[in-house]
């Protein structure tokens, strides 16, 4: 799967490409939501999930080279190195 066509795909589309393809690198708290971040075939996915309201508020689908440098510090890279 491309990130072009993951963009085109509707919302629950890419939700069922996250649940069965997404692996989840990593999660911190906002103010107001949880922040996820997954992995889906080279590229990444940040979905903001409102704790209140329990929904999602945001889906962000982007490339390697893009916004990643936020979540370096989140990603545990321990399991990789073994």
């Amino acid at each position: 799967m491309t990130l072009r066509y993951f963009r085109q795909m509707n919302e629950d589309a890419q939700f069922d490409v996250l649940e069965h393809q997404g692996i989840l690198l990593a999660e911190r708290e906002a103010e107001f939501c949880t922040l996820r971040l997954y992995a889906v075939d080279g590229f990444y996915v940040e979905v903001h999930h409102h704790h209140h309201f329990n929904v999602i508020v945001q889906l962000e689908a982007f490339g390697p080279n893009e916004r990643l440098d936020s979540w370096l510090d989140e990603i545990p890279l321990d399991d990789l190195l073994q």
